[in-house]
């Protein structure tokens, strides 16, 4: 099991994403950031989270066309 330098941004970035989402639903949580308006912190976190979404899902076709070429 040999692990390259591609493999490791690959897990950061996975990281990277999760903690995106997670930071997200923290902000849309009610009882942090109550001194911020409720719709600013609904459309800040579903922003939050839909990126990293788009992380995941980039990080994933990355990987299959990754994997298809070898």
């Amino acid at each position: 099991m040999k692990i390259n330098f591609s493999d490791i941004l690959s897990i950061l970035g996975i990281i990277i994403a999760v903690a995106f989402i997670v930071t997200g639903i923290i902000i849309m949580l009610p009882w942090f950031f109550d001194y911020i308006p409720l719709n600013y912190r609904l459309v800040f976190g579903a922003i939050m989270i839909a990126y990293g979404g788009f992380r995941l899902v980039s990080i994933y076709f990355k990987q299959n066309s990754s994997q298809d070429v070898e």
